[in-house]
């Protein structure tokens, strides 16, 4: 019951061919592979943090906190904003991921400062 495994191999892995009509061996290195790799995982990096982007408003603040894409800066104006008794949907509107660190910091600065007002 023993096959040709060598004709097999040449029908499912056909190797190519150079000008003369030889037989071109095709190896794949462990460079190849590694780069392949890292173009898939940043490929899936991109595609998460898009996704993250898309959802962000359907997100809890539980959710947006313990991502991936939230840098400490923003995880320690959520905990500060949460301890001063801000809203779910105030702190999203500060830390919304289109909007740079500083100005993060700056409209966490500039809330805090109207909580402080008295309204008539």
């Amino acid at each position: 019951m023993m096959m040709d495994l060598d004709a097999m191999e040449k029908k499912i892995h056909s190797m190519p061919k150079d000008v003369k009509g030889a037989e071109v061996e095709k190896t794949i290195t462990a460079g190849m592979i590694q780069s392949a790799v890292n173009h898939e995982m940043k490929r899936e990096a991109e595609e998460r943090k898009a996704w993250f982007i898309e959802n962000f408003d359907k997100l809890t603040l539980l959710d947006i906190y313990a991502s991936e894409w939230m840098s400490e800066t923003r995880r320690k104006v959520i905990r500060e904003l949460l301890q001063a008794g801000a809203e779910e949907e105030v702190i999203k509107s500060i830390i919304r991921p289109e909007i740079e660190e500083g100005q993060v910091l700056q409209k966490k600065k500039m809330w805090l400062e109207m909580q402080q007002c008295s309204w008539p």
